[in-house]
C-alpha cells in the first residue's frame, strides 16, 4: 500500500467512526424524532401551573390562586403524544421547589425533535385523592381522534358539616403543545374547577325579625361521571348517580342585619335538574307561636362545572323569594 492510499484508508475509516457516534445518545422514552442538530442542545419541558380565578372560601379545601396551588406543592402531570394515549412521559409527581418553578420529580425530560404533545395533570397528587374520586383520572382516547380524561365521583357529602375539611378536586389539560410554544416558564397547565359551588344569602328584604335556622334541596345527584373536552377548556357530566338532601345548617341563624348573613359555600354536583324545590326553615321573634317554620318554592337550577350560585332569599312569615340572576358567576 502506497503512503496516499494509507491515508486516504485511514481517513476514511475515521469518518465512518464519526458518523456512528453522532447517532448514539438519545433516550427512546424522551424522543419521537431524533434530534437531526444533537450539537446544537436538547430543550427541556418545562411546565407551569394556574388557576381558572380566584374566589372566597368554603368548608371544602379549594385551591383559589397560584399562591394555594403552590401551597399545597405537588401536582401529578402525564405526557402523551398528541391526540394518541401514548406516553411521552409517564404519569409522574411535579413539585414546587419552593421559590421559582415546578418539577418534575423523576428528572428532567426533553422535547422531541419534531411532533406535538398533549399534557395532562391533576391536584391533589396521585395516592392522595379525595374519597369522593372513586374511579380514575383515567386518560383515554375517544373521537377522530380526541384526548378525554375522566373521572367518576361517588357519595359527594350533601351537607356543609359532610364537606368539612373535604379536598377539592381540579384538572388540567394542554394539548398540541412543542418546544417552538412552550414560554419562559414552560407549558402552563390552567386547571379547571370540575365541580360547581353554591350558597345562600339572606336578603334586606326579609326584615331584622327572621332567623334563617336551615336550608334543604332534596334528591341532588351525590356522583356521576366527568369528563374534560378535548380542547382543555371545560368538562362535562354524564351517568348522574345517586340522591341525598342538600342540608346547610349554619354555625348561628341567618339574620339580616347580624354578622351572619351567608352561609359557607358547598360543593355539588353539576347537572340541569330545570326545578327543584328549595326549603328554608326559619323562626320570627315578632311572633311567639312562629318557630322552625318550614316555607318552600321551586326555583331553575342548571348547574355548570366551575360556577359559582349565589341564591339571595327574602323570607317572610307567608312566602318564599329565591332571586339568583345577578349572582352567577366563573369559579
Amino acid at each position: 500500500m502506497t503512503i496516499k492510499q494509507y491515508i486516504l484508508s485511514f481517513a476514511a475509516a475515521a469518518l465512518t467512526a464519526v458518523l456512528l457516534t453522532g447517532c448514539s445518545g438519545d433516550s427512546a422514552s424522551d424522543i419521537i424524532t431524533p434530534d437531526p442538530t444533537p450539537s446544537a442542545g436538547k430543550t427541556e419541558i418545562k411546565v407551569n401551573a394556574d388557576i381558572w380565578r380566584m374566589m372566597e372560601g368554603t368548608r371544602v379545601a379549594t385551591y383559589d390562586s397560584q399562591a394555594a396551588l403552590q401551597t399545597e406543592g405537588y401536582f401529578t402531570c402525564a405526557v402523551y403524544q398528541e391526540n394518541t394515549a401514548t406516553p411521552y412521559i409517564n404519569a409522574t409527581r411535579v413539585d414546587w421547589n419552593g421559590s421559582t418553578a415546578w418539577e418534575f420529580t423523576d428528572g428532567k425530560h426533553y422535547w422531541p425533535a419534531t411532533g406535538n404533545l398533549d399534557f395532562f395533570a391533576y391536584m391533589p397528587k396521585a395516592g392522595s385523592l379525595p374519597s369522593y374520586i372513586t374511579t380514575g383520572p383515567t386518560y383515554a382516547v375517544n373521537g377522530t381522534p380526541a384526548p378525554a380524561p375522566y373521572f367518576v365521583c361517588t357519595n359527594l357529602p350533601m351537607t356543609n358539616a359532610g364537606q368539612e375539611g373535604l379536598q377539592e378536586f381540579i384538572w388540567a389539560l394542554t394539548p398540541g403543545q412543542n418546544k417552538a410554544s412552550q414560554g419562559a416558564s414552560g407549558v402552563t397547565m390552567t386547571f379547571k374547577h370540575p365541580f360547581a359551588l353554591i350558597k345562600f344569602v339572606i336578603a334586606e328584604g326579609s326584615g331584622t325579625h327572621v332567623q334563617v335556622n336551615s336550608i334543604s334541596i332534596a334528591e341532588l345527584n351525590t356522583g356521576g361521571t366527568c369528563t374534560f373536552n378535548a380542547d382543555g377548556t371545560a368538562s362535562t357530566w354524564s351517568s348522574h348517580s345517586g340522591s341525598a338532601t342538600m342540608t346547610i345548617t349554619p354555625a348561628t341563624p341567618l339574620k339580616y342585619g347580624t354578622s351572619s348573613t351567608q352561609t359557607t359555600l358547598l360543593m355539588v354536583i353539576p347537572n340541569n335538574y330545570v326545578s327543584k324545590t328549595l326549603t328554608v326553615n326559619g323562626t320570627w321573634d315578632d311572633w311567639s307561636d312562629v318557630a322552625n317554620k318550614n316555607i318552600s318554592t321551586d326555583i331553575d337550577i342548571n348547574w355548570q362545572p366551575g360556577y359559582i350560585y349565589t341564591y339571595n332569599l327574602t323570607v317572610t312569615k307567608y312566602a318564599l323569594k329565591v332571586d339568583i340572576e345577578k349572582f352567577t358567576e366563573q369559579w
